[in-house]
């Protein structure tokens, strides 16, 4: 292996000391700065495929381009291309350039997943003004530009939510109190030379010790609710969106999670209070006689009229839920969309049997105006949905999305009037029997028609 190196050759001749530490008595003094060979940060050769992609890519622009693309280094784009800095670190990711696009639709300096897209791979591929990096700007190195493009399709998307997740795991406690721990002596004897400093005494003595011990001891219990509460700060941010919640999953399905931040995780993923839809995505976690009892395809209509349900998690239900999807078709208070009936004083119209049968059994008794039509036209199209005119020029149908289609009466073969409702069949079998309680009672509790505007 190597015996030594040129950090260590000027090292030992006294050229290089280390300035972060003058103080004879810092307990870290021999080990703040890596300067042993082995210790030392080192560069993935460009082709060597025994490095990583990231490594290798990050080398090449450490090498090639960070003399500029750095704090105070001159460049005129602020990014920061050192091999090791995070990446979101390098304020590259997802920014759109200030120095030119190219022409480049949506373009960015490193857009993620698209080297098409990256202005800083653009700058790589091209000669002539523009081209980077400036040294050999003639040149376009072809083997280089390959490395940049694989690496800059397998950046990862959403860095933000990425780095969120980062945090997540670098606060999880048993992580956390070991980092404590071993930075415990130098934070004590930082903490005992400002007290003696503070009381103008050039060295701490034993009682400057002690009490830095207890300031260190009292900072670090306060740590535990910190992290405490951030952790839970940041899943809940993770759990009132969709996709952030699909990242939070990924990282719980690769067992990136320590133990105990995946147990907080799914604790709070299956809490009641959360959407269902996103509490459906954890559930996958946990052993199957613990998963949410769902009504599946055989339905007992009297024993769901036997529970009792409650009107306000009915209404959340039906308002807020990404997965009840009447709303879709039928308003409430005017919020929802005009494709079936409005719901306003359905309570006033029918009991919660009368409500449970409609909703099971939609194409049981269909009101006229809310038949579904067939039109099939000369060239063999079918058409289906909600009659909205028919006269001799045309017929019109409103289908399932709410979207109309307009047929030349010219152009039909034949209309035909369908015995099914445009409602689909079998809309329970996923939800749990309290949860159709709950939406019956919110139902059952509309009865009275609101005024109008």
């Amino acid at each position: 292996g190597v015996e030594s190196n040129q950090l260590s050759d000027l090292r030992q001749s006294g050229l290089i000391v280390n300035d972060n530490t003058p103080d004879p008595n810092d307990p870290l003094r021999e080990t703040d700065v890596p300067y042993e060979p082995a210790e030392v940060p080192r560069l993935a050769p460009l082709h060597d495929e025994a490095f990583s992609l990231d490594a290798r890519a990050r080398s090449y622009l450490h090498v090639n381009c960070s003399h500029c693309h750095r704090f105070n280094g001159g460049g005129s784009s602020y990014i920061y291309l050192q091999h090791d800095l995070k990446l979101r670190d390098t304020k590259a990711i997802g920014v759109r350039p200030t120095q030119g696009t190219f022409g480049i639709h949506e373009a960015q300096l490193l857009a993620p997943g698209d080297p098409y897209r990256s202005v800083l791979y653009f700058r790589l591929a091209k000669t002539g003004p523009g081209h980077m990096p400036h040294l050999g700007a003639k040149l376009v190195d072809e083997r280089a530009l390959g490395v940049i493009h694989d690496w800059i399709r397998q950046l990862p998307v959403r860095l933000d939510d990425q780095v969120q997740i980062e945090r997540l795991i670098e606060i999880d406690e048993p992580a956390a109190i070991r980092q404590e721990l071993k930075e415990r002596a130098r934070s004590e004897w930082k903490a005992a030379r400002q007290i003696a400093r503070g009381a103008k005494r050039e060295e701490a003595n034993d009682d400057d010790r002690a009490a830095a011990r207890r300031q260190i001891d009292a900072e670090y219990a306060a740590n535990v609710s910190k992290r405490n509460d951030e952790r839970r700060k940041i899943i809940a941010e993770f759990l009132a969106n969709p996709a952030k919640a699909m990242l939070l999953v990924e990282a719980t399905r690769r067992d990136r999670l320590p133990a105990g931040t995946r147990k907080l995780v799914l604790e709070t993923a299956l809490a009641a209070t959360v959407d269902v839809a996103i509490r459906d995505l954890f559930e996958a976690f946990i052993p199957a006689d613990q998963r949410t009892k769902r009504l599946g395809d055989t339905i007992d209509a009297a024993e769901l009229l036997r529970l009792t349900g409650e009107v306000e998690r009915g209404r959340r239900l039906w308002h807020e839920s990404t997965v009840v999807q009447c709303r879709n078709c039928h308003r409430i208070a005017g919020k929802g969309t005009e494709l079936g009936p409005d719901l306003d004083a359905i309570g006033k119209k029918h009991n919660r049997a009368k409500l449970l049968e409609s909703i099971m059994q939609p194409s049981l008794q269909i009101e006229p105006k809310y038949a579904l039509w067939l039109v099939e036209t000369k060239s063999g199209m079918v058409h289906t949905g909600l009659m909205v005119r028919q006269n001799d020029d045309e017929v019109v149908l409103r289908d399932a999305q709410n979207k109309e289609h307009r047929v030349a009466a010219a152009d039909i073969e034949g209309v035909f009037p369908q015995q099914k409702s445009i409602m689909p069949e079998m809309q329970l079998k996923d939800f749990t029997a309290e949860q159709v309680a709950d939406l019956l009672a919110y139902l059952s509790s509309l009865t009275a028609t609101p005024p109008k505007p």
